[in-house]
């Protein structure tokens, strides 16, 4: 970096803060074992951060950007906060404490806005730190973490002095593993996208199946059962001709090949689709968030039991467009992540919140969750990520028993997952004399009563209560560990 200084009074300040972290109470995270500056962990004590341990042969870079107020700057860009801390017990080197993000979601489980943002958010990095004399050497997007809708890049270890060879490969990076499955989610291709965001082996157009759909597969005429379902092939490069269109690959320097991914970025618009789900009448057309006297029974009844004890993180499953997520926040809830199985809604609830720090939205499936994947399935679960004081499922019991063949065992035990150990569930219950369930139910399902589900809730939590909902004959079931 070329920014060697002594022990400025910028430096000092950066040590005013510095932190006592003993080994003890320090764990590996399993997904850092191929960072060449160093390894992460995770701290069990009461700060909560994460520590970065900077080899020995990184030292002198990283204390330079720290000493010569360099990390500022990165703050600004997006950067997690970091500050220098010291430590017991550990090899020599630099400790680096960042500060922890409420959830982890992985780039499979965002949406095409969510997508979009991060995509941005490293793009832009990359291009004001080569103003600095400084590149970042990773173009994937595992080195994400949102905060609410806000991207925050935690990987410290990946900067490094601006080489051109470097910014050469991230952007290789950036193209294949960013830009590729954000182009298939234009062309209404999600499932594809999840795949090729989730493989952390092989850069997607190196994948045969995946170059196949780069290379022009569009859907043509109806299949069985009148579905679009039949395939070609149309001889047509589009990613290739979707890249040219911004000029990518034709560029005289890595500082205009960044504005042209930037510009690519900026200009996609996601395939409309009219989902199940995408005009469903939700809560928001007939209720406001800031006039409780719109609230109907269910919200009357969820707010009165949260008052109290308003809880400071929140999974909101089947959040549809996000406005219980939002009441939440509204009602005090510092962290709410928002869950769906519909692509279209979470677009909309994603560009409604672009600025929110703590609200964020991603898929997810109750029934087919994402699978711990990486190294190594160093990528966890999300039940291991997602621990909240507040669960919420509503509306969504029904359609998990009649739709996605779920019985109340598995339901109970995959929502109690996600609850902490003095959490609470709020699942919405939807009896069988219900307008859209009694067109559901068959002799097979003489096991879909109130009961029975809440029997089931009863073995994972020690108290469940049952209170009004909206419509009638609707309840909420109010489930505490």
């Amino acid at each position: 970096m070329g920014v060697r200084v002594d022990e400025s009074d910028t430096f000092m300040k950066a040590n005013d803060s510095m932190t006592a972290i003993h080994s003890d109470l320090l764990s590996p995270v399993r997904s850092s074992v191929v960072d060449l500056n160093g390894r992460l962990y995770e701290s069990r004590d009461e700060t909560g951060d994460f520590v970065r341990k900077i080899n020995g042969s990184s030292e002198g870079f990283f204390r330079d950007l720290f000493a010569s107020g360099v990390h500022e700057k990165l703050f600004e860009m997006g950067f997690v906060e970091t500050r220098i801390s010291e430590e017991h017990g550990l090899q020599d080197g630099l400790t680096l404490l960042h500060k922890r993000l409420p959830f982890v979601t992985y780039a499979c489980e965002w949406p095409g806005e969510g997508l979009r943002a991060a995509i941005l958010s490293m793009a832009k990095i990359q291009r004001s730190l080569l103003d600095l004399g400084l590149c970042l050497k990773d173009g994937h997007l595992w080195n994400l973490v949102f905060e609410g809708a806000v991207p925050r890049f935690v990987d410290w270890g990946s900067i490094a002095t601006k080489d051109l060879q470097v910014v050469q490969a991230f952007t290789n990076e950036l193209v294949q593993r960013c830009l590729f499955p954000l182009w298939l989610k234009t062309e209404g291709l999600n499932w594809i996208a999840g795949h090729a965001l989730r493989d952390v082996h092989h850069l997607p157009l190196d994948v045969p199946e995946l170059a196949y759909f780069a290379s022009g597969v569009k859907s043509k005429g109806r299949g069985w059962f009148g579905r679009k379902s039949k395939l070609r092939l149309d001889g047509t490069p589009s990613f290739e001709k979707w890249l040219g269109s911004f000029r990518l690959g034709s560029s005289s320097s890595p500082e205009q090949e960044l504005d042209s991914i930037i510009r690519a970025t900026e200009s996609v618009s996601f395939l409309p689709r009219d989902t199940e789900w995408a005009s469903y009448a939700g809560a928001e057309s007939t209720q406001s968030i800031k006039d409780p006297t719109t609230w109907n029974q269910k919200t009357k009844s969820l707010v009165d039991e949260l008052v109290v004890n308003v809880p400071n993180k929140v999974v909101d499953i089947g959040c549809n467009r996000g406005w219980y997520s939002q009441l939440m926040t509204h009602i005090g809830a510092n962290y709410v992540l928002g869950l769906d199985i519909d692509e279209a809604s979470l677009n909309t609830a994603f560009k409604g919140s672009q600025d929110d720090e703590k609200i964020h939205y991603s898929h997810f499936d109750l029934a087919n969750p994402t699978p711990a994947h990486g190294l190594a399935a160093s990528y966890p679960s999300p039940e291991k990520r997602w621990k909240a004081d507040l669960v919420l499922a509503l509306a969504v019991t029904h359609h998990l028993v009649f739709k996605r063949g779920m019985n109340f065992t598995l339901i109970a035990e995959s929502l109690a997952a996600f609850v902490d150990q003095s959490g609470k569930l709020v699942v919405e219950f939807v009896p069988s004399d219900d307008v859209h369930v009694k067109n559901w139910m068959t002799p097979d399902h003489h096991w879909y009563t109130l009961d029975n589900f809440v029997d089931s809730m009863s073995r994972h939590f020690g108290s469940v209560r049952v209170v009004d909902a909206f419509p009638a004959p609707r309840v909420l079931c109010i489930c505490d560990r």
